[in-house]
């Protein structure tokens, strides 16, 4: 039997190599992912033939349960991102507020804005992918590579940071959420020592931000039918937020519910304006290789926990303090991805009180992003922004890492209050 057991952890470690060559090998992580756990699966079934087949039936309902809910909650969730993208729904209400000449102080401040809603509401690859696109509009931020790059780095860390304390985009606080780790209203509070933490890196950088800049506005108008589903997301957000906290409703019947509402409303739209949005078109814009990733990954880490193998991860709360084996996780998630170390940690009964649960959402969240090599958003700002490297980011990676432990330590004290 042990064949099988070691054949799993052989498994899981050449998909996890797999996925760091995935650019070298041009192979898609989400093929990957499907292989790898379905193998997994075959392998538990063949050893336990002949045995008592109905607890194995039993834990992967429940996983798949788990995964069809994450599943659909996303698939409402990017049909309707897919939309305000194509259409430059955002871009556009972004060119009307922006002046058309501001200070460099300014804009970092309007741009640290921007991703704080958009990434907590909408998702951080588009918050990443249109602030981004700003930056080039803006020739003397774009011809100054020194600054392209600042601007660059922080709308990435802010993208990926920020959705923390909401349950939208951040997966790892809507899977702790769902495993009732953490109160929704609880994670609100992260919202306290995220703006002190964006305070600290807005005062380190206020030297370094020097001389205006003017920029180039396209006139572009909004249609009423786009600010009326884009308002209807916002309204689907807070719906979800109140939603749960007054009725439990889970948060994937909301959106689902949500998205119902705005086909009815483009439905509407062809009556009187005689226009197809084709908004069944958008549904074949998610990312579907994305969800088959979240798949792999969730139905991966639960196959070994079917082997009691996620609890070793608790040895680390055994040699060291709570807080600082949660400080320390980061490095987990910065190289296993914070998905799949979040499942693990959830998996693994760990010995911590309930209210340290909110500094480890913080802590698999934010960092992950300190090194950047599961991030999409840094994928994405790589490709429109040439003169971005690695090496580039590693220089405010000591700037970030000080951001990173003051927030944590506001997160302990939170944490305890609450």
């Amino acid at each position: 039997m042990w064949i099988i057991e070691v054949s799993i952890v052989l498994l899981f470690i050449i998909w996890y190599i797999l996925i760091v060559l995935e650019h070298r090998l041009e192979m898609d992580k989400a093929k990957a992912a499907l292989f790898f756990w379905t193998l997994t699966w075959i392998f538990i079934f063949i050893q336990n033939h002949g045995w008592d087949l109905h607890s194995i039936d039993m834990h992967l309902d429940g996983i798949i349960l788990e995964v069809a809910e994450l599943s659909l909650f996303l698939m409402a969730a990017m049909t309707i991102v897919a939309y305000l993208s194509e259409r430059d729904v955002l871009l556009k209400l972004v060119n009307k507020i922006l002046p058309t000449e501001i200070s460099k102080v300014r804009l970092l401040f309007i741009l640290w804005l921007f991703t704080f809603i958009f990434s907590s509401v909408i998702d951080n690859l588009t918050a990443t992918l249109v602030s981004i696109i700003i930056l080039l509009n803006i020739q003397e931020i774009k011809n100054n590579p020194k600054d392209l790059i600042l601007f660059s780095v922080f709308i990435i860390f802010w993208a990926n940071a920020w959705g923390v304390g909401l349950i939208t985009w951040d997966l790892t606080t809507l899977m702790i959420f769902l495993a009732w780790k953490v109160e929704m209203t609880d994670l609100l509070y992260l919202f306290i020592p995220s703006f002190l933490w964006f305070m600290t890196l807005y005062f380190l950088f206020l030297s370094k931000l020097k001389w205006d800049v003017k920029i180039v506005k396209k006139n572009s108008k909004i249609e009423i039918i786009d600010i009326q589903i884009f308002s209807l997301f916002l309204i689907t957000i807070v719906a979800i937020i109140l939603g749960h906290v007054i009725y439990h409703i889970p948060p994937m019947i909301i959106f689902l519910f949500g998205l119902s509402t705005i086909f009815l409303l483009s439905w509407r739209h062809k009556k009187r304006k005689k226009e197809d949005l084709k908004m069944l078109h958008f549904v074949h814009k998610v990312e579907y290789n994305a969800i088959f990733f979240f798949m792999g990954i969730l139905l991966m880490v639960w196959s070994l926990d079917y082997y009691n193998m996620l609890d070793k991860i608790s040895i680390l709360y055994e040699v060291m303090p709570t807080y600082l084996a949660t400080f320390i996780i980061w490095i987990f998630s910065s190289v296993l991805w914070n998905i799949p170390v979040t499942a693990a940690m959830l998996k693994s009964s760990l010995p911590i009180p309930d209210y340290w649960w909110l500094n480890m959402t913080y802590a698999v969240w934010v960092g992950w992003s300190l090194i950047l090599i599961w991030s999409a958003a840094w994928i994405i700002a790589m490709s429109k922004c040439k003169e971005l490297t690695f090496m580039a980011y590693l220089k405010y990676l000591p700037h970030i890492f000080l951001s990173y432990t003051i927030w944590y330590m506001w997160t302990i004290a939170i944490s305890r209050f609450i």
